[in-house]
């Protein structure tokens, strides 16, 4: 087992650290849980590095480092839901990762190369960074107490104060950008491999 798999498996193991911590109730967990969660990320970016690296890059590095990455943004944004955030958003982005994660699988098992496109790239970001915003936002208690459940269209100020409500409207405003980036890069995946599909039907 090579660093890069040893380095996925710690990022997996950390995914239910992630969830527990932004279940608990003691003072600060929520921002115990956004370090860990920042610390996942980045071992995701090194984790291809070592990957890309490799004399010799296994099949364990192809398909599992960009599933961990997955899964650890799915189990926050199932987390989100609960809370109240992001419902149909979610929905749409989880049955997007899905169907993403089964042709790669399918394109992987066939020996062919999977090269992630900008908008695969840009979708993980956008990923991250949204589930940080959020994270920093209901540690935060300025900020916590306007961050409710979503209800789509934009938001007023009221008697938030500038940072509080800079921090708000970059959740709504990033609801809209992840949820779209997500669809492009999904829709952009299938389009590249429809040969694929194809010979799959065939078969």
């Amino acid at each position: 087992m090579n660093s890069s798999n040893k380095l996925t498996i710690f990022r997996i193991l950390l995914i239910p650290v992630v969830v527990g911590l932004m279940y608990a109730s003691f003072d600060h967990s929520t921002a115990w849980a956004l370090g860990v969660f920042l610390l996942a990320s980045l071992a995701a970016w090194f984790g291809r590095g070592l990957a890309g690296n490799s004399i010799q890059t296994t099949t364990f590095d192809k398909f599992m480092n960009p599933l961990a990455t997955k899964l650890l943004v799915a189990a926050a944004l199932v987390v989100f839901v609960e809370w109240g955030f992001l419902g149909i958003p979610i929905i749409i982005i989880i049955s997007c990762e899905m169907l993403v994660t089964g042709l790669r699988f399918a394109a992987i098992s066939q020996n062919k190369e999977v090269v992630p496109s900008f908008w695969d790239k840009l979708n993980t970001v956008v990923q991250i960074v949204m589930i940080a915003v959020v994270l920093f936002a209901v540690s935060n208690p300025e900020t916590a107490v306007h961050i409710g459940p979503y209800r789509g269209g934009f938001i007023t100020r009221g008697d938030m104060d500038t940072f509080t409500f800079a921090v708000v409207y970059a959740v709504r405003i990033l609801i809209y950008v992840m949820t779209a980036v997500t669809a492009i890069s999904s829709v952009g995946y299938i389009w590249r491999n429809q040969d694929m599909l194809k010979d799959k039907v065939r078969s």
